[in-house]
């Protein structure tokens, strides 16, 4: 239904006092300040669509940070021996 979008875009503009015109009340009474809610809507609407972005998680970032970050600290992770041989540091 792209042409109703495209109407509403055409009826819903602003008048000299900021009001839109396509917003009235019975009776031809303008109340609405331009840009209406159905005007936004519809150029919305009728907006080509963004490019696709390449998004990152919160499980990506935080994976990538302990990535940069090195091996943990963890004995038991892997983590390389302490020099000393003590393995409570």
């Amino acid at each position: 239904m792209p042409e109703l979008a495209h109407r509403l875009v055409e009826v819903h503009h602003a008048d000299e006092k900021g009001y839109c015109r396509g917003c009235t009340v019975p009776g031809g009474t303008l109340f609405v300040r331009w840009p209406c809610g159905l005007y936004r809507l519809a150029t919305a609407a009728t907006a080509p669509a963004p490019s696709p972005r390449r998004r990152f998680g919160p499980g990506l970032r935080a994976a990538h940070r302990e990535d940069a970050a090195g091996p943990a600290s963890d004995p038991g992770s892997g983590a390389a021996p302490d020099p000393d041989g003590d393995p409570s540091r």
